[in-house]
């Protein structure tokens, strides 16, 4: 009769409820918990990493990828900055890390443009632009006067 206590215990907890079995779950390829859509939503990315962007509307290929680092006029690195990039009807944004580096993957041809909001400050669009052909990787540095 002891033997059968547990079995019995187990049974009774799956009848009502209390304990259920997990079943794995298949995970999205390309799945980044740092993706940032600010069409439809406006969320912000862990700061400092390369951020995965859905594509833009009616584009071809989307694996470029955009980075930099961040500095004020005097050359200070911009801890926590929003940096907003757009091209077209396109928009996404990340923040910088500590070390002023922001980090765009997955990003569509186009020519973007930039505005950065430094912590305190109004936003700011720059005349910094980057072209991407839709694969190429490039480094972009952003000077916020």
């Amino acid at each position: 009769m002891k033997r059968t206590w547990p079995f019995i215990l187990l049974l009774l907890l799956l009848s009502t409820g209390c304990v259920t079995t997990i079943e794995p779950t298949a995970v999205p390829p390309n799945t980044n918990p740092t993706a940032i859509p600010v069409n439809p939503s406006s969320t912000v990315s862990a700061q400092g990493q390369a951020t995965a962007v859905p594509p833009a509307p009616s584009t071809g290929k989307c694996q470029s990828k955009l980075s930099g680092r961040v500095t004020d006029a005097a050359g200070t690195l911009a801890k926590g900055a929003v940096i907003d990039v757009k091209s077209g009807s396109f928009t996404a944004k990340t923040l910088s890390d500590d070390n002023g580096l922001y980090g765009f993957a997955g990003l569509c041809a186009g020519n973007y443009g930039f505005t950065v909001t430094l912590t305190g400050q109004p936003a700011k669009a720059l005349t910094t632009t980057a072209k991407l052909d839709g694969s190429n990787t490039l480094r972009t540095d952003l000077v916020v006067k």
